[in-house]
């Protein structure tokens, strides 16, 4: 049986792309993942990082799966610390200026 790696490999080479290995990180996630990492008593699914958003796997209070997304505290505590640093040294600029 081929891993989900080979696969993913030669899926990305339909469209003429590569998976970086460094950077790829097969996980499980979704519906069941939350049952079957139990059933093997390896805990919570795991969260990952995309494109500036924490994705989470959840339930709601009513016990019904549901996929959490976060903006990501570090990049934005980053952000507004930079745009203080650039706003602070204008602080009593006048208006027209």
């Amino acid at each position: 049986m081929r891993s989900e790696r080979a696969t993913m490999r030669e899926r990305f080479k339909q469209f003429s792309r590569e998976l970086h290995e460094a950077k790829t990180l097969l996980l499980e996630f979704g519906r069941f993942a939350a049952t079957r990492r139990a059933r093997c008593g390896q805990g919570k699914p795991q969260t990952f990082k995309f494109l500036g958003v924490l994705f989470i796997c959840c339930k709601t209070r009513r016990g019904v799966y549901q996929l959490q997304h976060k903006t990501r505290s570090d990049r934005m505590r980053t952000t507004l610390q930079d745009m203080k640093a650039r706003l602070h040294p204008r602080m009593h600029d006048s208006i027209p200026k």
